[in-house]
Order: C-alpha cells, then sequence, then structure tokens
C-alpha cells in the first residue's frame, strides 16, 4: 500500500472509541534505508476553549495499526 492511498481515512481507536482525525494532516516517522513506518504522528487538536494552550502531537506506535479498511484505520491503544 502507499502513502497515498492511506489520504482521507478516518484514525479511530477501538479501545476507546476515539477519532483522531484523518490521514493527511497526519505524518509518518519512516525508517529511510528500508522504507519502515515506526510511527504515525497526529496534530494536536484544540478546541474553542483551549485557544491559548498549547497543542501537543500525539505519536501512535504502527504496532498499534490494528486495521486499514476502505474509509478508516482502526488502531488500539490503552491512551489516548
Amino acid at each position: 500500500m502507499r502513502l497515498e492511498e492511506l489520504a482521507g481515512k478516518e484514525i479511530i481507536n477501538v479501545k476507546t472509541g476515539s477519532r483522531f482525525g484523518e490521514v493527511g494532516g497526519v505524518d509518518f516517522q519512516i525508517i529511510p534505508e528500508t522504507g519502515e513506518i515506526v510511527s504515525v504522528i497526529i496534530p494536536g487538536k484544540g478546541s474553542i476553549f483551549s485557544f491559548f494552550k498549547e497543542r501537543l502531537p500525539k505519536e501512535i506506535p504502527w504496532q498499534a495499526v490494528k486495521l486499514i479498511g476502505s474509509e478508516v484505520i482502526l488502531i488500539e491503544l490503552d491512551t489516548y
């Protein structure tokens, strides 16, 4: 699968039901020599009440990715 094929897919944590956003606003940490994906880095989300707070990105280990479907990517994490 190519990275561009992941664009637009929603990332959802199956343990908590949390939505992390769509691929397109995320980065991937990749080992250049092998092309192996190490983690998915999702920009921090803010709300109207967190205007002045820093929005920290979330890093999801690639091992947490359980399924890549036609519309969603399911991850399994205890945190987040």
